[in-house]
């Protein structure tokens, strides 16, 4: 999220240490993603330190997301940047780059597309398009790892999916590329879970 804490500019990266956006000026959200993200926060926006308002009606929800979207109407979303293959960082595929890409993805992806990668995840059912199912071999199979960096930078238009470029590294990004691949491939992830020791909290 962009805003402007006293006087510089705000980013994702902020949220790690609880400084506030300024609301007029992140980038406009779609109607879902400001649901879940009230009802869930944690979820969401792991680093957030918003409370939950699940005790809001729904009729009061809807009142606040329409407040947020007026808030910021005026806000100018960046551009996507273009990614090519040379653009997308190497990393090994064994054990540790695999850990890695599970933490990250159970950090930032997991509210969304749920710990299977099905979609399923706390606030899934919240969101229209639902969260992509990465366990759909056929639709995994048709897409290219740029593609698939692509969205998770740029995020996706006229979804609830966000851009991470602003909150992880070239490499994070990567890594959680890595990761998104294993669940279409059932069996070299059970391979790598069985070795595993890293607890997800």
């Amino acid at each position: 999220m962009y805003g402007t804490i006293v006087g510089r500019p705000y980013n994702a990266r902020d949220a790690r240490s609880g400084l506030p956006p300024d609301l007029r000026k992140t980038p406009r959200r779609t109607a879902d993603w400001y649901r879940a993200y009230l009802i869930d926060p944690g979820a969401v926006l792991p680093q957030s330190s918003m409370q939950s308002f699940d005790n809001l009606s729904g009729p009061e929800i809807e009142e606040l997301i329409a407040f947020l979207r007026r808030l910021n109407q005026e806000s100018v979303t960046p551009a996507p940047q273009p990614v090519s293959a040379s653009s997308i960082p190497e990393t090994g595929n064994g054990l540790i780059e695999y850990d890695a890409g599970r933490i990250l993805f159970a950090n930032n992806c997991r509210g969304c597309h749920g710990e299977w990668g099905n979609g399923a995840g706390p606030v899934g059912s919240l969101l229209s398009p639902e969260p992509r199912d990465f366990t759909d071999t056929l639709w995994m199979s048709k897409q290219s790892e740029v593609y698939l960096f692509s969205v998770v930078s740029n995020g996706k238009p006229k979804t609830a999916m966000p851009a991470f470029r602003d909150l992880l590294s070239d490499r994070e990004r990567a890594l959680v590329l890595r990761y998104v691949e294993y669940f279409a491939d059932p069996v070299g992830k059970e391979r790598m879970e069985l070795a595993v020791t890293t607890p997800i909290r």
